[in-house]
């Protein structure tokens, strides 16, 4: 004797909304904010999905366009979220919002620092190892994972471990797997 269909769909519901809750509970249990929409944590990193994004001055397409981000893959934080639309914060401090569709959850990072200061790349999590490159302030790569304070950069031109304070695009100490 099987489940009824129905049964069936009513039960698996009740166990996604139960992990769900789990999930959020959770988050909420660390103090940590999720957002409205999404149910993921607010704030939280992630990359442009798209080459040219809009950046508007508020949570919708007939607000005006504040400035445009040219750069694919580039990291931002989401600072809220209301419906579509995500209020992201960019490396500088400036803060608009754009359509949630235009983001990725690719991890990515910039290289902080003066314009023209350099920092190691290392072949392992340690400044006692090799040093594999030299990064300038402002380079752009993905993150491979982050664990214990360094970060795993990748990119076609390298490929290392650097401090994870040395990154916008990570929290410090945050673990990405």
């Amino acid at each position: 004797m099987g489940l009824r269909a129905g049964t069936f769909r009513k039960a698996a519901s009740a166990a996604i909304a139960m992990a769900v809750a789990a999930l959020l509970g959770s988050a909420a249990a660390q103090g940590q904010q999720v957002g409205q929409t999404t149910g993921l944590p607010i704030p939280r990193f992630v990359s442009l999905a798209a080459g040219e994004v809009n950046v508007r001055n508020g949570p919708g397409s007939d607000f005006p366009i504040a400035w445009v981000f040219v750069k694919a893959r580039y990291p931002v934080e989401v600072i809220n979220e209301y419906d579509n639309w995500r209020r992201i914060r960019d490396i500088n401090g400036e803060m608009g919002w754009v359509l949630g569709t235009l983001l990725s959850a690719e991890r990515t990072a910039v290289v902080r620092g003066a314009a023209g200061t350099t920092v190691s790349l290392y072949a392992q999590p340690s400044t006692g190892s090799s040093v594999t490159f030299l990064l300038q302030a402002g380079v752009q790569a993905s993150i491979d994972e982050c664990d214990n304070g360094w970060c795993r950069l990748v990119d076609p031109r390298f490929n290392g471990w650097i401090e994870q304070t040395l990154l916008w695009g990570t929290y410090p100490n945050e673990r990405v797997e």
